[in-house]
Protein backbone atom coordinates (compact mmCIF):
# COMPACT_ATOMS: atom_id res chain seq x y z
CA UNK A 1 0.00 0.00 0.00
CA UNK A 2 1.21 3.69 -1.16
CA UNK A 3 2.52 5.33 2.09
CA UNK A 4 0.55 8.84 1.10
CA UNK A 5 2.83 10.84 2.92
CA UNK A 6 5.30 10.36 0.50
CA UNK A 7 3.06 11.19 -2.70
CA UNK A 8 4.18 13.70 -4.95
CA UNK A 9 1.43 15.49 -6.72
CA UNK A 10 1.98 18.00 -9.57
CA UNK A 11 -0.15 20.14 -11.19
CA UNK A 12 0.91 21.76 -14.46
CA UNK A 13 -1.80 24.53 -14.92
CA UNK A 14 -3.63 26.13 -12.35
CA UNK A 15 -6.35 27.86 -13.23
CA UNK A 16 -9.88 26.81 -12.24
CA UNK A 17 -9.42 23.32 -13.39
CA UNK A 18 -6.20 22.79 -11.42
CA UNK A 19 -7.63 24.27 -8.45
CA UNK A 20 -10.13 21.56 -8.13
CA UNK A 21 -7.86 18.80 -8.56
CA UNK A 22 -5.97 19.99 -5.86
CA UNK A 23 -9.04 20.08 -3.45
CA UNK A 24 -10.39 16.77 -4.22
CA UNK A 25 -7.00 15.17 -4.28
CA UNK A 26 -6.36 16.64 -0.66
CA UNK A 27 -9.32 15.05 0.42
CA UNK A 28 -7.93 12.02 -0.91
CA UNK A 29 -4.74 11.82 -0.17
CA UNK A 30 -4.08 14.73 2.59
CA UNK A 31 -0.62 14.61 3.57
CA UNK A 32 0.60 14.19 0.40
CA UNK A 33 2.85 17.10 -0.90
CA UNK A 34 1.64 19.40 -4.18
CA UNK A 35 4.05 21.63 -6.75
CA UNK A 36 2.06 23.76 -8.73
CA UNK A 37 3.01 24.86 -11.96
CA UNK A 38 1.43 28.45 -13.34
CA UNK A 39 3.29 31.62 -13.16
CA UNK A 40 -0.19 33.59 -12.88
CA UNK A 41 -1.57 32.69 -10.11
CA UNK A 42 -0.85 35.03 -7.39
CA UNK A 43 0.13 33.48 -3.72
CA UNK A 44 1.41 29.98 -5.14
CA UNK A 45 5.01 28.82 -5.22
CA UNK A 46 6.03 28.95 -8.83
CA UNK A 47 7.60 25.72 -10.49
CA UNK A 48 8.45 24.83 -13.87
CA UNK A 49 6.78 22.45 -16.01
CA UNK A 50 9.92 20.33 -16.28
CA UNK A 51 10.56 21.19 -12.34
CA UNK A 52 7.09 19.27 -11.59
CA UNK A 53 7.05 16.63 -13.42
CA UNK A 54 10.75 15.52 -12.70
CA UNK A 55 9.42 16.04 -8.66
CA UNK A 56 6.31 14.13 -9.28
CA UNK A 57 4.91 10.89 -9.20
CA UNK A 58 1.77 11.96 -10.31
CA UNK A 59 1.02 14.88 -13.03
CA UNK A 60 -2.03 16.84 -13.77
CA UNK A 61 -1.93 18.19 -16.51
CA UNK A 62 -4.60 21.02 -16.60
CA UNK A 63 -3.10 23.78 -18.75
CA UNK A 64 -4.18 25.24 -21.87
CA UNK A 65 -4.82 22.74 -25.10
CA UNK A 66 -1.91 23.96 -26.61
CA UNK A 67 0.52 22.82 -24.80
CA UNK A 68 -1.02 19.42 -22.98
CA UNK A 69 0.29 17.17 -25.55
CA UNK A 70 3.64 18.24 -24.66
CA UNK A 71 3.35 17.80 -20.82
CA UNK A 72 1.51 14.38 -21.36
CA UNK A 73 4.60 13.47 -23.63
CA UNK A 74 7.28 14.94 -21.01
CA UNK A 75 5.53 12.96 -18.21
CA UNK A 76 4.82 10.23 -19.75
CA UNK A 77 8.76 9.75 -20.77
CA UNK A 78 9.82 10.95 -17.32
CA UNK A 79 7.71 7.40 -16.06
CA UNK A 80 4.86 9.43 -14.35
CA UNK A 81 1.25 8.55 -13.73
CA UNK A 82 -0.15 11.58 -16.03
CA UNK A 83 -4.14 12.50 -15.94
CA UNK A 84 -4.78 14.99 -18.93
CA UNK A 85 -7.58 17.59 -17.72
CA UNK A 86 -8.17 18.42 -21.71
CA UNK A 87 -8.00 16.66 -24.95
CA UNK A 88 -3.89 15.20 -25.21
CA UNK A 89 -3.45 17.34 -28.39
CA UNK A 90 -4.92 19.71 -30.76
CA UNK A 91 -4.25 17.69 -33.73
CA UNK A 92 -3.95 14.21 -35.22
CA UNK A 93 -0.02 14.18 -35.46
CA UNK A 94 0.32 15.19 -31.89
CA UNK A 95 -2.27 12.59 -30.76
CA UNK A 96 -0.44 9.69 -32.58
CA UNK A 97 2.91 11.42 -30.66
CA UNK A 98 1.13 11.38 -27.16
CA UNK A 99 -0.34 7.66 -28.10
CA UNK A 100 3.00 6.62 -29.12
CA UNK A 101 4.55 7.74 -26.14
CA UNK A 102 2.03 5.91 -23.97
CA UNK A 103 2.15 3.02 -25.66
CA UNK A 104 6.15 2.79 -25.03
CA UNK A 105 5.98 3.84 -21.08
CA UNK A 106 2.83 2.38 -20.40
CA UNK A 107 2.17 4.21 -17.10
CA UNK A 108 -1.26 5.05 -15.83
CA UNK A 109 -2.69 7.60 -18.07
CA UNK A 110 -6.24 9.25 -17.79
CA UNK A 111 -7.11 11.48 -20.50
CA UNK A 112 -10.57 13.74 -19.61
CA UNK A 113 -12.40 16.11 -21.62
Amino acid sequence: MTNFKDLHVGIIGYGKIGKIRKDECSKIYPVAEFRISDPYVPNVKYYTPEEVVEWADIVFICATNDVNSKYTCMALEAGKHVFCEKPPARSYDDLLKVKDVYEKHSRLTLIYG
